[in-house]
């Protein structure tokens, strides 16, 4: 894997000014044009808020440099195990990928059905099971208007990356074939003979979270016998929310793992910008993913 050949074209130096220029000009305006700065006191606050955005910007440049070292160090560790996401929601495919336990598109990574929609995971055992049989029926797919997206009534399945009316037209044509698509990708990559790791999810509190996984455990060793593969269940919560008790000894000793990781405060949403892109929200997923890979070290 070269990953020197794969360069980020969307972040150059020339983004950088203009983005630095964009926010130095705002600060500017409330000194300068639309609110003016007169006493000692205004040019002391300048003098600190200098200071104080000088350490932001060094702090938040450390988080840029440690995310990509360690991305580039896991993609080299995990390259011989492919990590494909079980749903319920993204975060299961997106903070794996933002780590390099998961290849990423650039990297020739495909696209699967569980990647990208809010898939329920009784209905992720039943898709597998029946081979996305009933996935794509006309009959039960929905356009909602408020929310801009489609949904599959008789499995609650949320399409909720496939944005726009574009998607419901001609019979859910768009829809069907994008999705279609990433099955086939499923398929194919279920028929290989990788060391693999599938991770769930869930959105919610399931009590009777141990039978899912193991029946889970039961259609994946059915379509692919003589393959090995882990499964870990991510498991997160607010501060404030009880624990969830353990399942340990209700897996009957299968490869499957769970983690347990608590959100940095109460109301954290994962892939809202302003939580995950602060410091804590960077260590909170770190953490969760180094106890992801070493739960695959201590497996393979």
């Amino acid at each position: 894997m070269d990953l020197d050949n794969s360069d980020n074209g969307a972040f150059d130096e020339r983004f950088v000014e203009e983005a630095a220029t964009s926010f130095m000009q705002k600060l500017a305006l409330h000194t300068c044009r639309r609110d003016f700065s007169i006493s000692s006191v205004d040019l002391q606050r300048i003098d600190e808020a200098e200071i104080a955005v000088g350490e932001q910007v060094r702090s938040y440049f450390e988080i840029i440099r440690r995310v990509v070292r360690e991305r580039r160090l896991n993609l080299v560790r995990f390259g011989d195990i492919e990590l494909v996401s079980l749903g319920e929601d993204c975060l299961s495919r997106t903070i794996p990928t933002q780590w390099g336990l998961k290849k990423c598109a650039k990297l020739g990574e495909k696209t699967h059905p569980f990647d990208l929609a809010v898939h329920p995971l009784p209905k992720v055992v039943h898709l597998i099971a029946s081979d996305f049989a009933d996935y794509l029926n006309t009959n039960d797919l929905v356009y909602i208007a408020e929310r801009n997206l489609c949904r599959n009534t008789q499995l609650n399945i949320t399409f909720n990356h496939e944005i726009g009316p574009q998607y419901a037209e001609n019979g859910f044509a768009l829809l069907r074939e994008t999705y279609q698509r990433r099955v086939e990708n499923f398929r194919s990559m279920l028929q290989t003979g990788r060391a693999m790791v599938f991770v769930v999810h869930p959105i919610r509190r399931r009590p009777n979270l141990a039978y899912h996984l193991k029946e889970l455990y039961r259609v994946i060793s059915h379509r692919r016998p003589a393959a090995r593969f882990l499964i870990v269940c991510m498991r997160t919560r607010d501060p404030g929310d009880q624990p969830e008790p353990s399942i340990d000894s209700k897996l009957d000793g299968l490869p499957i793992r769970v983690i347990d990781a608590v959100h940095p405060h109460d109301g954290y949403i994962w892939y809202k910008v302003p939580h995950c892109l602060a410091p804590d929200g960077v260590a909170f997923e770190r953490e969760m993913m180094c106890r992801l890979a070493a739960m695959i070290d201590s497996w393979r």
